[in-house]
């Protein structure tokens, strides 16, 4: 056998025989922070950001890494599959696993670093964290940081090559690619990226896909691909991505191998005609009618070029029918399908309105849109807007809102009364797309990220902390528990709420499994000048220069959704409580200006599903109809939530049966109650 022949060689070392080149514009629907290797970028003066965003040394634009993106592609595959084995397939390994198969192998996907496009009027934003202490809610002295964010609206451009080593396994590889992209949808989980992700930060959603296949068995094939510098083959996927309402036409196909450069867009006709679907020539892969370094953006009656979509199920099937190799896709589709999506998870979707009730919520009463209640002020402070800098001391913050296909179903139900804004005013900076592709972003009111985790994990701890003191319950069992949901740091830990691993003379961090999908917008309402004024206590006069005036916002509705990984009756319970707790008089409020009436949130719709991962139809609660009618089916299903909860936190008692776990639970999720 020859060296150069891949007889006898596994797929994953053997040449080859088909690429797809792909692009993707992933757009950032929430703000957030993609961390940089080192403290400080080398292109970066000295300045006072401890927490810098991932640059490019040489440029310092904002970059997405290539292993951040394989490695949410990973995880979203290996969570959807139930296993390592498909990852392996599709993304490699380094070492075998118990379902993977032996020995390592190569990854048939390559991905290239994206560089971050800012929206118009957007740039880098520097915030300021702090550290809450648990107990008393109040910050911890000398606990500030500043750090970097990207703002929503970013577009990442990011260049992919799917190596195939031969027909026979491109369908296998394309459903795999399908499932794994799945994550960029932008409904459901979905993927994140970057950090505090858990607080709504970092939602994605894939705004176009485009697609390309090479044949490299014949000759074309193979220059067409390989005659063509790296920064020709990324302005290729960048123009791959050009919106249909601005086409771009070849020049005049060079012959393959050829150096000629990128020419004048030229008419429809100044091109070669492509070949005839079906024939040898078109299957071979898209590649007859271009010359190297031409672009192929918006070109339909190309072979093997599918332009750009949405969809990149749609995008695929487009490319393989204009070869001829329609049944390709359809086997593709049918690989994807025959993997259930084995995440067991739940969602909460509650529609928060800027307002508190007048008097007691009426048994059955509905108010899904906020009427019959008193609109409130919220204030999540921000720097005033440049036209606002010399007249106004603080704003509520604004963030741009790119259009969410998932926000329209995030509630479970039609929300027509408060549509979300419609993004007109800017698009990302520098993009190559036009109005409609996905991108737009207009700076509207937010309900907050951080905040707004800290006031659902600040009730769902309190309820619990109340509920196991009535029962009685050790102490240690109720802090591990709701460390084990909410997550802790290991400064929490330290005064009981996580249990040190054997191995560390430490506390341990835990991730919260209770994330914010995404930061919500404000749908509604309208911004409120006050001017507050600082009145001596002693004589009752205002003091002099102690005057400060705040934009805030006044009313609306917000519609968040809770994810829960991994549910069982008991953290259920603890939501139901949760859900009790905002719809009838709300304790804790949102924000600053708490002590003034200010940040009063009230549930006007709060439905729990829950997702079995098995194959199981999802099951949904209305958890409202629940708390106002216990006697429905869906009260008697809470109430057995919340039995589940207060035999999970009260004391242990002999003979009695440990609480029932849900099938789907892990070893990892049974250690914090033991």
């Amino acid at each position: 056998m020859s060296e150069h022949s891949d007889e006898g060689r596994p797929d994953t070392l053997r040449a080859p025989r088909i690429v797809w080149e792909l692009g993707l514009r992933l757009l950032l629907l929430t703000d957030t922070h993609i961390g940089a290797a080192q403290t400080l970028p080398r292109h970066a003066a000295e300045s006072d950001v401890d927490l810098h965003v991932d640059r490019e040394p040489r440029t310092g634009v904002p970059r997405l890494r290539a292993t951040t993106l394989a490695g949410l592609l990973r995880h979203e595959l290996t969570e959807r599959t139930g296993g390592t084995g498909p990852a392996r397939a599709l993304l490699g390994a380094a070492a075998p696993t118990a379902d993977s198969g032996p020995g390592p192998g190569a990854s048939a996907l390559d991905i290239d670093d994206a560089r971050a496009e800012l929206p118009d009027g957007a740039g880098v934003t520097v915030r300021t964290g702090t550290r809450v202490d648990p107990a008393s809610g109040a910050v911890r002295p000398g606990r500030t940081w500043q750090w970097e964010v990207l703002p929503a609206g970013t577009v990442f451009t990011v260049p992919l090559r799917l190596h195939v080593p031969g027909p026979e396994a491109e369908a296998d590889l394309l459903g795999l690619l399908l499932l794994a992209a799945a994550g960029f949808d932008g409904t459901g989980p979905g993927r994140h990226v970057g950090g505090r992700t858990g607080r709504g930060y970092g939602r994605t959603r894939a705004a176009r896909w485009s697609a390309r296949r090479h044949d490299l068995t014949g000759e074309r094939g193979w220059f067409a691909y390989h005659a063509r510098t790296w920064e020709e083959r990324w302005a290729d996927v960048a123009g791959s991505l050009v919106s249909p309402a601005a086409p771009v036409f070849p020049a005049t196909p060079a012959f393959p191998g050829s150096s000629a450069s990128p020419a004048a867009p030229g008419p429809p006709g100044s091109s070669a005609s492509p070949a005839a679907p079906g024939s040898p020539e078109a299957a071979g892969a898209c590649r007859d009618a271009w010359g190297p370094g031409e672009r192929h953006a918006e070109t339909p009656g190309v072979p093997g070029n599918a332009g750009a979509g949405a969809d990149l199920a749609e995008v695929l099937a487009r490319c393989l029918d204009s070869v001829g190799l329609a049944p390709v896709a359809a086997r593709a589709g049918a690989v994807a399908a025959g993997y259930p999506d084995r995440r067991h998870r739940a969602e909460l979707r509650l529609r928060l309105a800027v307002a508190e009730r007048p008097g007691p919520p009426d048994a059955g009463a509905t108010d899904s849109d906020g009427t019959g209640l008193r609109p409130g002020l919220l204030m999540i402070g921000d720097v005033p807007a440049d036209a606002r800098l010399g007249e106004v001391d603080r704003a509520h913050r604004h963030r741009p809102a790119p259009a969410d296909p998932g926000a329209s179903h995030a509630s479970g139900a039609s929300h027509a009364p408060h549509a979300p804004h419609a993004p007109h005013a800017s698009r990302a900076s520098g993009a190559s797309g036009a109005p409609g592709d996905g991108t737009e972003a207009d700076p509207v009111p937010v309900l907050g990220d951080t905040a707004l985790f800290a006031l659902v994990k600040r009730i769902g701890g309190r309820l619990v902390r109340d509920a196991a003191e009535h029962l009685g319950g050790d102490p240690a069992r109720w802090r591990a528990w709701n460390a084990y949901w909410w997550g802790s740091d290991a400064e929490d830990g330290a005064s009981g709420g996580a249990e040190p691993p054997p191995s560390s003379g430490g506390p341990r961090p835990q991730p919260s499994r209770i994330r914010l999908r995404a930061v919500p917008t404000v749908i509604g309402g309208a911004p409120l000048t006050t001017t507050r004024l600082t009145v001596d206590a002693l004589f009752g006069d205002a003091v002099d220069g102690r005057l400060y005036t705040n934009d805030l916002h006044c009313g609306g509705t917000a519609d968040v959704v809770l994810d829960v990984r991994d549910p069982d009756d008991a953290v259920r319970g603890m939501l139901a409580l949760l859900v009790r707790e905002l719809a009838t008089v709300p304790f804790d409020t949102l924000g600053s200006g708490g002590g003034s009436g200010n940040g009063r949130l009230t549930a006007t719709r709060a439905l729990l599903t829950t997702v079995p991962g098995d194959g199981a139809p999802e099951h949904t609660v209305d958890v409202l109809a629940a708390v106002r009618a216990p006697d429905t089916e869906d009260g008697r299903t809470a109430r057995r939530w919340l039995a589940a909860l207060r035999a999970r936190l009260g004391p242990d008692r002999p003979g009695r049966p440990e609480p029932a776990r849900h099938t789907h639970s892990t070893a990892s999720e049974e250690e914090p109650h033991r």
